[in-house]
């Protein structure tokens, strides 16, 4: 090779069959052949460091399913970007509330990184439950979302043994490094701070 020729490469990778939903990223690198145990280093333009490999794309894995068997529609919109089209709110016999949210991406590939949030708050509008996670844990980011795709998420909230009929049910999203919510639209009004109500209960607005 010269200095600055460009070499095409092309590469055929088989995806194991039954690899779980989510993101995963496409990296490549370099090792010389008779070290198979060293790669080269990966360094960006400017010199810095990437480590021994270069992400160079990601491969997403569809959700199989994602309807909520008994959930309520909700029409809500975040960000201008996400639309929030039902919810199912559940508590266990363990008291635990289960929180079932279905969204769908306005764009192919939005160029954001979104946490979703579910507070639980009592008749006060305290918060006395939060969960506050990337879809999936982080294995389905909003990042690798296609226009239209029905995604699932689900929160477990601990509500300290109040009876989900007292509760009320919000939610909403915020991009890191950033925690205020995205602007929320719930059934054509602004929802205050950015929550959506997913379920009315006993609380008070």
């Amino acid at each position: 090779w010269q200095p600055g020729m460009m070499v095409p490469d092309t590469h055929r990778l088989d995806v194991p069959e039954g690899l779980e939903a989510g993101a995963y990223r496409l990296v490549t690198g370099m090792y010389p052949t008779v070290l198979l145990n060293r790669r080269l280093p990966a360094l960006t333009a400017n010199g810095e460091t990437l480590g021994d490999a270069v992400t160079i794309g990601w491969l997403k894995v569809p959700q199989r399913q994602a309807a909520a068997a008994e959930a309520m529609p909700v029409n809500a919109t975040l960000g201008e970007v996400f639309d929030l089209t039902s919810a199912d709110v559940q508590q266990g016999a363990d008291g635990l509330v289960t929180v079932r949210l279905v969204w769908a991406a306005q764009v192919e590939r939005p160029a954001l990184d979104a946490t979703v949030f579910v507070h639980v708050v009592d008749a006060n509008n305290q918060i006395i439950a939060q969960q506050d996670s990337r879809p999936w844990g982080g294995q389905y980011p909003t990042f690798i979302w296609g226009a239209g795709e029905a995604v699932l998420t689900e929160a477990r909230l601990d509500v300290q043994g109040a009876a989900l009929g007292e509760l009320r049910v919000l939610a909403g999203m915020y991009v890191l490094p950033e925690t205020r919510p995205l602007e929320a639209v719930q059934d054509g009004e602004t929802a205050a701070d950015g929550r959506v109500v997913i379920y009315e209960g006993g609380g008070q607005p």
